[in-house]
């Protein structure tokens, strides 16, 4: 908590920030779900263009695979 009180702005409330510690913490948790479902961390790539590329084609994977799921 000592980073989000650093950085937070001074007229921020507590629960505001205990509020985006937690979505932080969710976000971080999607990110290693990805990178175990669809490989997102096990790209080769040169260039921003072929990795912005590849990061959203692993995105639409994920949210097939979450849909798929639901079913």
């Amino acid at each position: 908590m000592a980073f989000y009180f650093y950085h937070a702005a001074k007229d921020i409330s507590l629960d505001e920030l205990v509020s985006a510690a937690d979505q932080r913490w969710n976000i971080e948790s999607c990110f290693e779900y990805a990178k175990q479902e669809v490989g997102l961390d096990e790209y080769k790539v040169m260039s921003w263009k072929v990795w912005h590329r590849y990061i959203k084609l692993s995105m639409v994977c994920l949210l097939l695979l979450n849909f798929l799921n639901e079913l």
